[in-house]
């Protein structure tokens, strides 16, 4: 009897991928139980502004997190990276004031 295996969106899309003949190289006969790693991503300047619907001449300007990865010199975020700070940065007009 055949098992059911939870898999994430990302590892359905590779399977999806694989079985359809889309990524070259990888095995057609992928079955969810050989759901293969995700590269790691990294959003950079340009896209974690899109991602968080801020400009990127005004998001160059924040203080930004550590960088997650730095690849030829280009700095890159996780997207959690930058939800987590935007999260958890001070809102309009509460620059530099001690919480209450």
């Amino acid at each position: 009897m055949p098992h059911s295996t939870q898999v994430s969106g990302a590892a359905r899309a590779l399977l999806f991928a694989a079985r359809n003949g889309i990524v070259g190289g990888m095995d057609s006969n992928l079955s969810v139980d050989r759901v293969l790693p995700v590269p790691a991503v990294f959003l950079s300047l340009t896209e974690g502004s899109a991602l968080l619907g801020i400009p990127r001449a005004t998001l160059s300007k924040y203080r930004l997190p550590d960088p997650d990865a730095v690849i030829g010199g280009v700095r890159g975020w996780r997207a959690d990276t930058l939800e987590s700070w935007n999260a958890a940065r001070p809102g309009r007009g509460n620059w530099g004031r001690p919480p209450a």
